[in-house]
This record gives structure tokens, sequence and C-alpha cells, in this order.
């Protein structure tokens, strides 16, 4: 994986970022996934790039419900520029079960990647930013970018079914699924996934707020549906090396 790039080496150094600056940041890192016929999908998070030929390879974690049981997809980036995709790891297929996939696409322009914080210093209050492609967004431009500011409801001591565990005050919309729950700071801290009011996921009338042993969450269910909900960028690592 690659070197920061100096404007990212800034921002870092900063205490903390106004809401323009973390939304320009987002925004350099989010990129739209659309299926090969160019219906949008959601959005997806740069995490990484590799040196590929006269260019790089580029890493791209999404939701796995974005990407369904497709193996390839198109990524469109912030300068509207489109690249065929390969889903190279489906966590929700692996032990895990989490609510991820991984892609890669090639291209010979430089993008900025996510910095990568930790979803454990977050607490409840905490100033955070949600960024993706509402699905009514037009597919055929970047504009559309929805860039919104919240703050942390919860972060529950273990994950829900599906790896959810940071809940938030931030209207995600379908589409932004995929795309990056920022911090104050402009660390990469976890990924949208679930808006809040949701359907149960899954068949029947399955509760969405289990954790992964079965047990429910034993939080409100008025603060539990009042949030949406994001994986912890953690999980890129952790999963990483398990098969897909």
């Amino acid at each position: 994986m690659s070197a920061q790039t100096s404007a990212q080496k800034q921002a870092e150094r900063r205490t903390g970022l106004t809401k323009e600056e973390m939304c320009y940041l987002a925004e350099s890192i989010t990129v739209r996934v659309l299926s090969t016929d160019r219906l949008a999908q959601g959005s997806g998070t740069l995490v990484y790039k590799q040196v590929q030929g006269q260019g790089w390879r580029y890493g791209v974690l999404t939701n796995a419900h974005v990407v369904l049981e497709k193996n390839s997809l198109i990524i469109q980036t912030q300068d509207d520029r489109l690249y065929p995709a390969e889903v190279i790891h489906s966590f929700a297929r692996s032990s895990s079960g989490d609510d991820l996939a991984l892609l890669q696409f090639d291209s010979p322009v430089t993008y900025n990647l996510a910095m990568l914080g930790a979803s454990s210093s977050l607490k409840s209050g905490d100033s955070v930013l949600s960024a993706g492609f509402p699905l009514l967004a037009e597919p055929s431009s970047s504009r559309g970018f929805a860039c919104m500011a919240g703050s942390v409801s919860l972060v529950l001591d273990r994950e829900m079914r599906q790896g959810y565990q940071i809940g938030y005050y931030v209207d995600v919309q379908k589409g932004m699924s995929g795309g990056p729950l920022i911090n104050s700071q402009g660390e990469v801290v976890g990924i949208n996934g679930k808006h809040s009011h949701p359907l149960p996921f899954g068949t029947g009338n399955q509760n969405p707020y289990e954790y992964k042993d079965g047990t429910l969450v034993s939080q409100s269910r008025e603060l539990l549906e009042s949030s949406s909900w994001a994986i912890p960028i953690e999980r890129l690592g952790q999963t990483q090396q398990e098969s897909p």
C-alpha cells in the first residue's frame, strides 16, 4: 500500500477540520459503484493502492449488499472517469459474515486514499460526517455527492449481525451505503451501511438489532431505530487475511 499524499498528510497534522474541509476530503476518497449496465448500485471508499504497471491498482471498500452476487462492476471516480472493477473479497461469504466487500480497479490516475482512524476512540456526541451518492442522484456525473454532518449516538461494545456497531445521527440515504463515516480529524472510522428506521435485514421479521450470537441489543429500540449504522473500519484489516 502506498504512502499518503501530501494533502492527506497535512490534514492528518490538524487537530480538527471544518465541515467544508471534511467534505472536500470525503469527496476525493468516495466513488460511485455502478453495475455493468451503468445502473447505480451504491458508493465505495478508496482504501489502498498498489503499483500496477505504469499506474495504480486501487482497493474500494463497500457493502456486500451493494455488490450483491455480482463479480464485475464499474467504478466512477471523482473526475467522472469509469473503470471496470472486480469483487476480490466478499466478507459476507466468510466466517465474519460482515456486510462488506472489497473491489479492485486499475487506473493511471493518482487518487487520494482514505486516512483510516480508530473507531474505538468514538464516543456518544462526537461529531462525524457521512458521505456517498444517493440513488436519486444523476449517475452520469459525480454531481449529486452527499456530505452530511451529525453526531455519534452510541458505539456498541460488540458487533451486531453483519458487523454493524457504530450508531450515528445522520440521515443516510439509499445509495450512500459503502461510503465513509469520517471523524472530526478527517479519518475514516466506519463504512455506511444501514440507514435509520430500516426494514428488517434478512428474511421474515428478523430483529435487525441482534448481536452475532443472537442475543438482543439492550439499548432502547427508539435509540437503535433512530440511528444510522456503520461497520468499523478496523474490519478491513481483520478480514483481508480471510479466504474469499
